[in-house]
């Protein structure tokens, strides 16, 4: 597994699986999905970020773990927690963000 994913991934698992996270989300939408995050995807040492809730996510020995991340299309409107969760980094983590903001961050 390439080391920019295993980095990313950590980094935003623990940003958006925290609980200021959610509860920020849940004061503004009135929920915050389970497993809602950016999971990274990297080709040629340039990642993307993707907002997706993952159902599984990696364990960061570099080992994927099966099921890796399921797209939950349905109840939740990804565009606006997308736009959401881009605004908490640059609030609460501006040299992450600066860090970021050279590569593509999309919905899927």
């Amino acid at each position: 597994m390439h080391k920019l994913k295993i980095k990313y991934d950590k980094i935003f698992d623990d940003i958006f699986f925290s609980k200021e996270f959610k509860d920020s989300a849940v004061e503004k939408f009135g929920y915050c999905p389970n497993g809602l995050t950016f999971d990274t995807i990297v080709e040629d040492d340039n990642p993307e970020f993707i907002c997706r809730c993952k159902q599984y996510g990696y364990d960061y020995s570099g080992e994927r773990v099966i099921g890796d991340y399921k797209i939950i299309k349905s109840t939740v409107d990804l565009e606006k927690y997308g736009e959401y969760m881009g605004d908490y980094i640059i609030d609460n983590y501006p040299e992450l963000y600066k860090e970021i903001s050279k590569y593509d961050i999309y919905c899927d």
